[in-house]
């Protein structure tokens, strides 16, 4: 008895997914627009931060390395 309930949930489930993927909403594409502008672009004086000479100091060789291995030609 115990089985026949399992499958008859099984079997209603599956009908009910097939009905909610057929008669779901379809999400439209973005637009490039949209899409830059939800894009987060890090930058620290937007986001209200500010860097004294001493951290600039300690983190600018990082940065520059960082640039290198994106454009080596530079």
């Amino acid at each position: 008895m115990k089985q026949k309930d399992v499958t008859k949930q099984k079997r209603l489930g599956l009908r009910a997914g097939l009905l909610l993927t057929l008669f779901s909403k379809k999400s439209r594409p973005h637009s490039t627009a949209e899409l830059y502008q939800k894009d987060f672009h890090p930058n620290t004086q937007k986001m209200g931060l500010r860097f004294t000479e001493r951290i600039r100091n300690v983190f600018r060789h990082r940065w520059l390395k960082s640039d290198r291995s994106k454009n080596p030609s530079t």
